[in-house]
C-alpha cells in the first residue's frame, strides 16, 4: 500500500496463483476476524459502560487524535483523526445516561487507547477480507468498493477549511435562501461565529492549563538552581523546592494538566456568541443510537455532531460542523420545509454552483469566449433534437466543452449499498456528463463552422471546426 498526499494505492506482490490462494484463505479466515472485531467492539463498550465516564473517554480519545498529534493536526483536513472518535460517539450514544455509573481512570483510558487500537486494525482486517472473498465481485468492483470504504473512513474532506466557509457564506447568502434562513431562526453567519466560539473556547481552555502548569514548572526549577549548590543529595533540593513552590500546587497543576483532554474541556459555555437554536438542531441524546452496531451502520453524528445531556452541551468533532456543513444545512432545510420548497431550493444552489464554476473558468482565462447553457440542434435516431450544453469556452485553438453535475455527499451504510451508490454516482456524474460533451464534439466535428443559440434559438456563438483539445 502507497499513500501519497490524498491518493492511495494498493499492488499485491503474489502472482495469480497466490492471489487465489490468499482469496480461500481469507474466505476461511473470515469468521474468525469478524467475531474478533465484534468481540473488541463489545469489549470496549462494556470499559465504557462498567469503568469510565462516557464523555471523559470521549474527551480522551478527541484530545488524542485532532489536539495532540502533530501528523493528524492539520490545516488542510481531517485526515485519519476522526474515525475511532466516531466510533466512540456512536457507542455511548447506544446506551440510556442512566447506564453509566463510573469515573474515569488513566489506568482505564490507557486500556480504552489499546482497546481502540486493536479494533480499528481488526475494523481494517475485516474490510479487506470480507470485500476480496467475495465471490459475487469482479476484480474492478472490489478495488473500487476498498477505496470507497478506507476513504470514508481514513481520508476526509476535499478541501480546505476555509473554502468549505467561502462556499457557504456565498450560497446562503442569497437572498432567497436567507428567507428560509429567518425562518430556522438563524443566519449562516451566526452558524460559523457559533462553531468558531465553541472551537475558541476548546483552544482557550487547553491554554490555560497549559500556561497554568508551565508557570509552576518555571517557578520550581528556578528555585531548584538557585538551591541546588546548597545540598549534596539533589533529592533534598527537589524537597525543598517542593516545600517552597507548594507541592500541594504542583500536584493540582499537574492532575489539571492530565485531566485537559477529558470531558470539561468539550463543554459549551454559553454566550452571547452561541445561538442556542443551533445547538439543538445538531444535538443528539444518550439512548438515540440504539441500534448502531458498526462503523459502516448509518448514523447521525454527521448531521449531528453535538451531545446534549442535562441541560448542557459538548462538541467532540468540530471538524463535522466545518466539514460536513452543507449537509448538515441541507438536512435542516429538508426536515423544516416542504418538498417544493426544498426542491426550490436545490436549483437555486445548482444554479450558484454552475455559476461559480464559470466565474473559476473566467479567472483562469481572461480572453477566452465563454458562453453558458447553449442549445444546438442535431439529428438523433432520424428525430430532431435541441440539446443543452452547460457551457463552452474558447481560447485560441482550444475548446472546453463543460457538463456540470451535482454529486451529493454520501454517508456509507452497509457496503453493498456503497458499491451501487458509487456505481450510480459514476454513471450520472461521469458517464452521462461524457456522453453529453461528446454529443457536442460530434456537433462541432460535423461542419466547418457550427452555431450555438440560447434557449430563445437566438444565436450567441460561432465555432470553426480547429479544435486541438477537449475537455468534459
Amino acid at each position: 500500500m502507497k499513500r501519497k498526499g490524498r491518493i492511495t494505492t494498493y499492488k499485491s506482490n503474489l502472482d495469480s496463483d497466490e492471489i487465489e490462494q490468499a482469496k480461500q484463505i481469507m474466505s476461511v479466515q473470515l469468521p474468525t476476524v469478524k467475531k474478533e472485531m465484534c468481540d473488541l467492539l463489545s469489549e470496549i463498550e462494556t470499559l465504557i459502560l462498567d469503568d469510565l465516564n462516557p464523555l471523559d473517554a470521549l474527551g480522551h480519545n478527541t484530545t488524542k487524535n485532532l489536539l495532540l498529534d502533530p501528523e493528524t493536526n492539520r490545516e488542510d483536513g481531517f485526515d485519519n483523526s476522526q474515525l475511532e472518535i466516531e466510533i466512540v460517539q456512536n457507542i455511548i450514544l447506544k446506551n440510556k445516561q442512566e447506564s453509566y455509573r463510573k469515573v474515569s481512570t488513566y489506568e482505564n483510558l490507557k486500556k480504552f487507547d489499546e482497546l481502540l487500537k486493536d479494533f480499528r486494525d481488526k475494523l481494517y482486517y475485516y474490510l479487506m477480507y470480507s470485500i476480496y472473498s467475495d465471490e459475487t465481485l469482479n476484480s474492478i468492483e472490489k478495488e473500487i468498493l476498498i477505496d470507497v470504504i478506507l476513504n470514508f473512513l481514513i481520508l476526509r474532506g476535499d478541501a480546505f477549511p476555509l473554502h468549505y466557509k467561502k462556499v457557504a457564506l456565498e450560497l446562503f447568502s442569497d437572498s432567497r435562501i436567507k428567507k428560509m434562513f429567518a425562518k430556522l431562526g438563524f443566519t449562516i453567519e451566526e452558524y460559523y461565529e457559533t462553531i468558531e466560539e465553541i472551537q475558541r473556547q476548546n483552544i482557550a481552555f487547553i491554554k490555560d492549563r497549559v500556561t497554568k502548569l508551565d508557570k509552576v514548572r518555571k517557578d520550581f526549577f528556578e528555585c531548584f538552581d538557585k538551591n541546588f549548590k546548597e545540598f549534596d543529595d539533589p533529592q533534598k533540593t527537589v524537597e525543598m523546592c517542593k516545600a517552597q513552590v507548594g507541592e500541594d500546587l504542583l500536584d493540582k497543576s499537574c492532575r489539571d494538566f492530565l485531566s485537559i483532554g477529558l470531558k470539561d474541556n468539550y463543554k459549551i459555555i454559553l454566550n452571547e456568541k452561541i445561538n442556542e437554536k443551533i445547538l439543538v438542531l445538531l444535538s443528539l441524546e444518550f439512548g438515540y443510537n440504539e441500534y448502531w452496531t458498526s462503523p459502516l451502520d448509518k448514523s447521525d453524528i454527521e448531521l449531528k455532531p453535538l451531545i446534549h445531556i442535562d441541560k448542557e452541551y459538548y462538541c467532540f468533532l468540530i471538524p463535522h460542523l466545518v466539514r460536513n456543513v452543507m449537509p448538515i444545512i441541507e438536512s435542516i432545510l429538508s426536515k423544516k420545509f416542504s418538498e417544493k420548497e426544498f426542491k426550490k431550493y436545490i436549483e437555486i444552489k445548482s444554479d450558484f454552483f454552475e455559476q461559480k464554476s464559470f466565474e473559476l473558468l473566467r479567472n483562469v482565462l481572461p480572453k477566452a469566449a465563454i458562453q453558458e447553457k447553449l442549445y444546438y440542434p442535431i439529428n438523433e435516431d432520424g428525430k430532431d433534437k435541441y440539446p443543452e450544453i452547460d457551457g463552452v469556452v474558447s481560447y485560441k485553438d482550444s475548446l472546453l466543452l463543460v457538463e456540470i453535475k451535482a454529486k451529493n455527499r454520501r454517508s456509507i451504510a452497509e457496503r453493498k449499498d456503497i458499491l451501487t451508490i458509487s456505481k450510480g454516482d459514476f454513471k450520472k456524474n461521469i458517464s452521462e456528463a461524457f456522453d453529453q460533451s461528446k454529443r457536442a464534439l460530434n456537433y462541432v466535428l460535423s461542419s466547418e463552422e457550427v452555431e450555438f443559440f440560447n434557449r430563445n434559438h437566438k444565436e450567441v456563438m460561432k465555432i470553426k471546426k480547429r479544435i486541438i483539445l477537449t475537455f468534459s
